[in-house]
């Protein structure tokens, strides 16, 4: 029985290891590209502050979770609804046409 316990042990750690190198991956894949996204200067204003919010919310919660996996799943799940960005109908900034 001991053995078993062992065996199953030896199977599942490598595997969380094997998925967790996969998701710092991904990890890093995305941040970079939230960061091209932030620091390109002729992107819209409105998309480069989602972009940095972002930044700040993955490091924020690899900071407390320290796992690459629940911290892409949490940026995965990550909609940002800001209202101060959201322009409302009539403004200024809301370039829809009024039909």
């Amino acid at each position: 029985m001991r053995y078993l316990i062992l065996l199953s042990l030896l199977w599942i750690l490598p595997a969380q290891a094997n998925s967790e190198s996969q998701c710092q991956q991904e990890f890093v894949g995305w941040m970079l590209h939230q960061q091209q996204q932030f620091s390109d200067r002729k992107s819209d204003k409105m998309e480069r502050r989602r972009a940095e919010r972002a930044i700040e919310l993955a490091r924020q919660e690899y900071d407390k979770q320290a796992s690459f996996c629940k911290t892409m799943q949490l940026v995965h799940e990550y909609k940002d609804d800001d209202p101060r960005l959201a322009p409302r109908k009539g403004e200024v900034h809301d370039f829809t046409p009024a039909s």
